[in-house]
């Protein structure tokens, strides 16, 4: 199996470049980094991209960053599985091999993949909230989210029951099919056509629409493949799925991500802050998936 992890950073806005290279390389993957800078990297290969032209709602570099990331670049489709990562600091820390984690970011990423043979895109659940209408009221209201566009889109999607949770995109794990690829690429052109800044408040729509959301498996923490220093003291969710079958995979029977019984359930959480332990299997924090098939 083929894997690439890509990222991009054009503007360096937030100096996330100070830090790029703060990643840990797995052994036949391939790391590619766009950007319109002119740096070297002994981690990635570099890609310098030129800027897109700006839009009525995005200036040219955030329309860059957003064709980077959503039309996944030709160099990459020669790939099996491709891993987006945003090129923050948080989220380049994930690529991480720590001491006492016998396996690492990339043999997760492989054992998810083949145990879900009918997924193709792997997303983590919105930290804060669960669908469109909240993030696009949040954007809006502190003017991140242009009004008229994201009324329009507000009117579409308020009563709409999505199949899967609201995601947080800042990490994806695609595997290489012509119609991933298309709906991901359908992502970046609604924003375009409709007017819409942020990714966040147009991705549940855009799956609905490509079909792709049926293919799609959410989960609750990134530390199910990505594990955090072991030294780290998190709180863990209490249910664990860790089966037999593979990554993500229930045993149980499915309920709709919009049934109100599910969404009014809190999960049960242990009371005490438990440190990741050594293990052979990969260490879950918390598994609870919210798209159909695991609930």
């Amino acid at each position: 199996m083929r894997i690439a992890v890509y990222s991009a950073n054009i503007g360096n806005y937030r100096k996330e470049l100070n830090s790029f290279d703060d990643i840990d390389c797995i052994r036949g993957v391939d790391y590619y980094f766009f950007t319109d800078a002119n740096i070297t990297s002994k981690k990635w290969k570099i890609v310098k991209v030129a800027l897109q032209k700006p839009t009525k709602y995005l200036d040219a570099q955030r329309n860059t960053a957003k064709y980077c990331k959503w039309i996944v670049p030709v160099i990459l489709r020669q790939y099996d599985v491709i891993i987006w990562t945003d090129s923050k600091t948080t989220v380049t820390k994930l690529l991480k091999r720590w001491p006492g984690n016998d396996s690492n970011y990339i043999d997760n990423v492989i054992r998810l993949v083949k145990s879900n043979p009918s997924r193709d895109l792997f997303l983590w659940k919105h930290p804060a909230r669960t669908h469109a209408r909240q993030e696009i009221s949040l954007t809006m209201r502190t003017n991140q989210e242009n009004k008229a566009s994201g009324e329009h889109l507000m009117s579409i999607v308020k009563s709409k029951k999505f199949n899967v949770t609201l995601p947080d995109t800042c990490v994806m794990i695609i595997r290489n099919t012509e119609k991933t690829l298309a709906s991901l690429e359908k992502v970046y052109t609604m924003l375009l056509e409709m007017g819409i800044a942020r990714d966040q408040n147009i991705i549940q729509y855009s799956l609905e629409k490509t079909g792709l959301d049926m293919q799609t498996k959410v989960f609750a923490d990134l530390a199910l493949i990505f594990p955090h220093d072991p030294n780290r003291i998190i709180k863990t969710i209490k249910e664990i799925h860790n089966t037999k079958k593979g990554i993500g995979v229930s045993k149980r029977k499915s309920l709709l991500i919009h049934d109100p019984a599910i969404r009014s359930k809190k999960p049960t959480r242990n009371t005490q802050a438990t440190p990741h332990l050594k293990t052979n299997k990969i260490n879950f924090t918390s598994d609870t998936s919210t798209d159909k098939d695991d609930q």
